[in-house]
């Protein structure tokens, strides 16, 4: 079971999860939040289906024929998977993911890495995910000590619906002009963090399923932004191997952070000092995210700009049509821009050569 149920399947897992957000860059450009909350609620939706359906076939049948019926499931993964073509949309297009193939095939590009932003990125989202578990794992137990008489499954089945529900709102949201989808996700660590610290002084029931709805409204948000997120900081061609890497980090402290609360649940007898362990990562991810500069935050809306090079994102061919650009300044350097984001630079040569002209009739008179 260690091996198949949870090396083999879970190396699938993962096989299977990034290629389907990166595969919706291909498609779309302009709705990323939207698709990417479509897409993500199906997982929030069998968050509380598959648990009372498996239950149900494990009680009725067997543990064997309920690891069939879920081979069975997991087997439709693969028709769907036959559907992801990536879309060649101009001959520019075409001959940079050639030339990326042929380095691929000598070296593994680690380009993502001299981008700023997404090292920070890289380095808040896995130490915001520490505690990211502990209550989906420990808040069924905590409530049966406090609340002996109380339905405690009934409190996980409210987290996945409501972030299911998170996911369908946040989604449209990041694609306002005015948002960006790094400050949305930044505001959900910061609140499932501060839910998480005050889950010990919920003593009621029906405080635990308002902090458990607000947590789950959230922890959409976060998920439905992971795609949007990795398109502005690296761009559509890099996106794949950004959530790769990201992913892959955030796997260890999801992975470590249970067993830690339940070490420290064994030592006090409580699970009141697990929980503020599990809400402290998140609160110094979201801290951290500050770092991010401000001046380069990209806004959705404006991905798909007039400009016909914006649709190739492809940075070195950027900046080999556009030979005029001085890549020694970095204030107007395209393909030194943190989120790949060429309308913005664009936008700032114009305010800078505006801004000379001004200066230079002033000096004039």
């Amino acid at each position: 079971m260690y091996v198949t149920y949870g090396v083999i399947m879970g190396t699938g897992f993962s096989l299977a999860y990034t290629p389907s957000l990166v595969i919706l860059s291909h498609y779309f450009k302009k709705k990323m939040g939207l698709v990417n909350g479509l897409v993500t609620t199906g997982s929030a939706i069998f968050t509380i289906v598959l648990p009372m359906m498996m239950r149900m076939i494990q009680d009725r049948y067997g543990l064997q024929r309920t690891l069939q019926f879920l081979g069975v499931l997991i087997f439709i993964l693969i028709p769907c998977a036959c559907v992801y073509t990536p879309l060649i949309g101009d001959e520019i297009t075409r001959q940079s993911l050639d030339s990326k193939r042929m380095k691929r095939r000598k070296k593994i590009d680690c380009g993502v890495w001299r981008i700023r932003d997404f090292v920070i990125w890289a380095i808040s989202t896995p130490i915001s995910l520490f505690g990211y578990f502990v209550p989906f794992v420990h808040l069924v137990n905590h409530t049966n000590i406090i609340l002996p008489d109380a339905n405690a499954e009934v409190l996980i089945a409210l987290m996945g619906a409501t972030s299911g529900l998170g996911r369908l709102i946040f989604g449209p949201v990041s694609d306002l002009p005015s948002v960006n989808p790094l400050r949305l996700q930044q505001v959900s660590f910061l609140v499932i963090g501060v839910i998480s610290t005050l889950l010990p002084v919920c003593t009621k029931f029906y405080m635990l399923a308002a902090g458990v709805c607000v947590m789950g409204v959230f922890d959409g948000c976060f998920v439905s932004m992971m795609g949007p997120v990795a398109y502005n900081v690296v761009g559509k061609d890099r996106m794949g191997q950004a959530l790769g890497y990201v992913l892959g980090l955030m796997s260890i402290p999801m992975m470590v952070g249970p067993p830690i609360a339940g070490i420290i649940f064994s030592h006090t007898g409580s699970y009141e000092f697990a929980f503020y362990y599990a809400g402290a990562p998140p609160i110094i991810g979201a801290c951290i995210l500050f770092l991010v500069r401000p001046s380069r935050d990209v806004i959705p809306g404006r991905l798909d700009d007039e400009d016909p090079l914006d649709k190739c994102r492809d940075y070195d061919k950027k900046m080999k049509l556009d030979g005029t650009i001085d890549s020694s300044d970095s204030s107007i350097s395209i393909g030194k821009h943190a989120y790949g984001n060429e309308s913005f630079a664009s936008e700032k040569i114009r305010e800078d050569s505006t801004l000379l002209l001004v200066t230079d009739k002033v000096s004039v008179v």
